[in-house]
């Protein structure tokens, strides 16, 4: 494709989204069809609110057929300690209690840190006390300033990274921490465990949740213009909305197989799609 492209429209769930951050929310949910942009629209907020100072930190859940559990934990502590050149997760761990190291250890290696023992007590206690490290060193970065965690795809979610992000949010009542879920709702099946942890989140105060519905076409044709590298051709526009309904996942795909073969038009489906 020509061009590199913006972000493109969702103006009114961007400001519902930083009004969230800014407010009392402790559970944002970002839904949405596949393919209908949750991931950036998510990256754009986030964009914004780090603009004014918030520190947001991320990580992905993954289709695995052997889970591997607080993965996106792990991955959004990673980002954490690259953070300023680690400084920020040294001074978080500074104002910790003591334990607190050892435990996030756990989950970053490169922190160098002894496995702690268990005193002769369960693997209950030990997860217990990993997601108290965990509840203690981001409340120890949020009393620094406001704090979002974000969980993308938590419909391949584990059980382990849903006992923690309930355990968070539990735990941070008192301190500035949103934790952002992006979740699929086109009717794909969900694992027992995360259709009622998702239920639980709902039932829940402090939650607000943000649905993800497709472009116009006006948005379409803005996103179009940005992957063509010019204005598109107004039939290209109602083609391309009329076969991918504002989807900008099947927008983009679309397009990038019109634009390889502009003699065919686009008319074959991408092996992509």
């Amino acid at each position: 494709m020509a061009g590199s492209i913006g972000f493109v429209g969702r103006e009114r769930e961007l400001s519902c989204l930083r009004a969230a951050l800014g407010g009392h929310a402790r559970v944002l949910l970002v839904v949405g069809d596949a393919g209908v942009g949750k991931t950036r629209f998510v990256g754009e907020g986030m964009r914004r609110a780090e603009a004014g100072g918030m520190v947001g930190v991320s990580g992905g859940c993954l289709p695995l057929a052997e889970k591997l559990p607080l993965l996106p934990v792990a991955d959004a502590l990673g980002e954490l300690s690259r953070l300023d050149d680690g400084r920020l997760l040294e001074a978080a761990l500074g104002m910790a209690p003591q334990y607190v190291r050892a435990e996030v250890g756990r989950l970053l290696p490169q922190l160098g840190t002894e496995e702690p023992g268990t005193g002769g007590r369960g693997e209950g206690w030990r997860r217990e006390r990993l997601f108290a490290g965990v509840a203690e060193l981001l409340g120890a970065v949020a009393r620094r300033s406001a704090v979002s965690l974000v969980i993308e795809d938590v419909h391949w979610a584990d059980s382990a990274t849903l006992d923690c992000l309930t355990y968070l949010v539990r735990a941070a009542r008192g301190d500035p921490l949103t934790v952002v879920v992006t979740c699929r709702s086109d009717g794909a099946p969900l694992d027992a465990q995360v259709a009622e942890w998702l239920a639980h989140v709902r039932g829940g105060g402090g939650v607000e949740e943000i649905g993800l519905g497709p472009l116009s076409r006006d948005e379409v044709a803005e996103q179009i213009a940005g992957l063509a590298g010019g204005p598109p051709p107004g039939r290209l526009v109602d083609d391309v909305y009329a076969r991918a309904e504002g989807n900008p996942f099947f927008t983009e795909q679309l397009v990038a197989a019109a634009l390889a073969d502009p003699a065919d038009g686009g008319l074959f489906l991408p092996s992509g799609l």
